[in-house]
C-alpha cells in the first residue's frame, strides 16, 4: 500500500492492531481508526490506501470506521501458528484451524484469498 497522505492524518488514529478474530482473539487486521467526519470525496479517496471497514461491536471501542492497511495473510498464519489442520466451513461461516489456533473470521479462509497462494 502507498503511504497515507498528510491531509488524511487529521482523520485517523495512529497505526495499530484494529481487527481481532472473535474466536481466538488474535489480531488479523492492522490500520487506523477514523475519528472525524470527512467529505465523501475524501472518504472515497482514502479507500485507495487500504480497506475501509465498518465495525459495530458491543464495545464502544469497536464501533465506527477503520482503515485497514495490513491483513494477516494465510502464509503468515501458517508461519506463525502452523499449517492448516482443520477446516469446517459452510455458506454460513465456519472455522479454519492453523496448527492449534482456530479462527472464525472468513478473512482467514484460503478460498476467500484471491491474491495469495499458500
Amino acid at each position: 500500500m502507498a503511504e497515507i497522505p498528510q491531509k488524511f492524518l487529521q482523520y485517523l488514529t495512529g497505526y495499530g492492531p484494529r481487527i481481532i478474530d472473535s474466536y481466538c482473539a488474535e489480531t488479523i487486521g492492522w490500520g487506523h481508526r477514523v475519528i472525524r467526519r470527512m467529505s465523501k470525496e475524501d472518504f472515497d479517496e482514502l479507500r485507495n490506501y487500504g480497506d475501509m471497514v465498518y465495525l459495530n461491536g458491543d464495545l464502544a471501542c469497536l464501533n465506527g470506521w477503520f482503515l485497514i492497511t495490513k491483513w494477516l495473510t494465510v502464509n503468515e498464519a501458517i508461519q506463525k501458528y502452523g499449517p492448516i489442520t482443520h477446516e469446517t466451513l459452510s455458506s454460513r461461516g465456519g472455522f479454519i484451524t492453523f496448527g492449534k489456533t482456530r479462527f472464525l473470521s472468513k478473512r482467514m479462509d484460503p478460498k476467500n484469498v484471491s491474491k495469495e497462494k499458500y
